[in-house]
């Protein structure tokens, strides 16, 4: 089943997708067949459930649109695939979202309808692929740097998770040398995700608790803050995240499709379930 991200101004050309989708023989998610009194969270969740993947149609409306942004973060952030049909032919790669940006579009139906066929034939078990990749971190690697790398950078060799929660619970830190871990931890991380340092820079210094009280904290959000999209003083959340559980020294991922678009207060994300190089660890149970 494919999931159709559009505004509901653009009702001709989700048409046509659906009527293309249709007679290619698979099947669309139809929000309107949900239990009735479901809100729009609980649909964005049965459709990340069903779908295996996400077809988006780009138009003047539907990149302005915060629930299609909602959408997509919520895709992209379970590492579900995206594809792009770009219907208004005015757009530009950097009009796109900016999970989207350099990804390859089209603006031709039918490699559209091809697309969606592949994702359905690839799509892996539910649980087989689930926390295995968030965006295009893969838990082992980053498992690997925290036992690895991260030890090596942080001071007084520790336990990796140890040492991170004392660095950030750490108001005594000399400014300097917590610019300069910090700097080594942006280099770091941003070599392994792939990530533009520019944009890493900002996320981490935007959302690491650099000076908070963590005490009970069981695990921390890396977000991309994507205030220059959305107007002045809003954030946008991708659904991407690492979760570092730090109560038995076992890290986890897991894909949060709760807390995207500034819709939702809380990240609920019991239904998730933590996975480290395809071993079930069980369900996460908290965020901070």
């Amino acid at each position: 089943m494919i999931f159709v991200s559009h505004d509901f101004r653009d009702r001709d050309d989700f048409a046509n997708v659906i009527e293309a989708l249709g007679a290619a023989g698979i099947a669309h998610f139809d929000p309107n067949q949900s239990l009735p009194g479901a809100s729009l969270r609980d649909k964005l969740r049965e459709a990340i459930d069903q779908c295996v993947g996400c077809i988006f149609i780009a138009t003047r409306h539907s990149i302005q649109s915060s629930w299609c942004q909602a959408e997509l973060g919520a895709f992209w952030g379970t590492g579900k695939r995206v594809c792009t049909l770009v219907a208004d032919k005015g757009l530009a790669d950097d009009d796109l979202p900016p999970q989207l940006r350099g990804d390859l579009w089209t603006g031709r139906l039918a490699m559209i309808v091809a697309a969606a066929r592949e994702m359905e034939e690839t799509a892996p078990a539910a649980d087989t692929a689930a926390g295995q990749t968030i965006g295009a971190l893969q838990v082992p690697a980053f498992v690997a740097l925290l036992k690895g790398e991260m030890a090596r950078l942080l001071p007084n060799p520790r336990d990796p998770l140890d040492q991170i929660r004392r660095l950030f619970s750490d108001r005594s830190t000399e400014p300097e040398a917590e610019e300069k871990t910090q700097a080594q931890l942006i280099d770091t991380l941003g070599a392994l995700i792939g990530m533009d340092a520019s944009m890493l820079d900002a996320v981490v210094r935007a959302h690491w608790p650099w000076h908070g009280d963590v005490e009970a904290m069981h695990g921390r959000w890396i977000v991309h803050s994507l205030d220059n999209e959305s107007g002045p003083g809003r954030e946008i959340y991708t659904g991407g995240c690492l979760l570092l559980t730090a109560r038995d020294g076992r890290i986890a991922s897991a894909g949060a499709a709760d807390w995207i678009g500034g819709f939702f207060d809380r990240p609920d994300i019991s239904r998730f379930k933590a996975f480290v190089g395809g071993v079930e660890l069980g369900r996460i149970d908290s965020v901070f």
